[in-house]
C-alpha cells in the first residue's frame, strides 16, 4: 500500500507496531476492570443496605413523634440520655435528710390535721337566711 499523502500508511505501520502493546494493556486492564465491577457491586449493595436502615430509622422516628405528638425531629438516643432518664423518678418526692422515720412522722401529722378538719366541719351546709316577704 502506497502512501497517498493523507498519512494513512504511517497510521497502518504505527498500528502494527503498537498492536502488541495494546494487547498487553488490554490484558492488564481486564482483571482490574473485573475488580472494579466487583467493588462497585459491593459498594452499591452496601449503599442499598444503608438506605434501607435509614428508611427504617426514619419510620421509627416518625412513629415515635406521632406517639408523643411532637412536631420536631428527635436526635438519636445516646447512652448519656439513657443514664439520665434512668435517674428520673416520677411521682415521688426526692429523698430528704432524716430518712423514713421523719417521713412517717410528717405523714401521721398530715393525717391528724386532715382528720381534725373533717371533724370540725359542720355535717349539714349552712342554710341561707330566710327572707321576709
Amino acid at each position: 500500500a502506497a502512501d497517498d499523502g493523507s498519512g494513512r500508511r504511517r497510521d497502518e505501520v504505527k498500528a502494527k507496531e503498537m498492536k502488541p502493546v495494546i494487547g498487553q494493556l488490554r490484558d492488564l486492564q481486564d482483571p482490574r476492570g473485573k475488580d472494579d465491577a466487583l467493588l462497585n457491586r459491593a459498594l452499591r449493595k452496601a449503599f442499598r443496605a444503608d438506605k434501607k436502615e435509614i428508611a427504617r430509622k426514619d419510620m421509627e422516628d416518625a412513629a415515635e413523634r406521632d406517639r408523643l405528638n411532637l412536631g420536631i425531629a428527635l436526635l438519636p438516643a445516646s447512652a448519656e440520655d439513657r443514664q439520665a432518664a434512668a435517674m428520673v423518678q416520677f411521682g415521688r418526692n426526692p429523698p430528704r435528710e432524716g430518712g423514713k422515720e421523719e417521713e412517717e412522722a410528717r405523714y401521721r401529722a398530715a393525717k391528724r390535721r386532715k382528720r381534725r378538719e373533717i371533724m370540725d366541719a359542720p355535717l349539714l351546709p349552712a342554710a341561707p337566711p330566710a327572707s321576709s316577704a
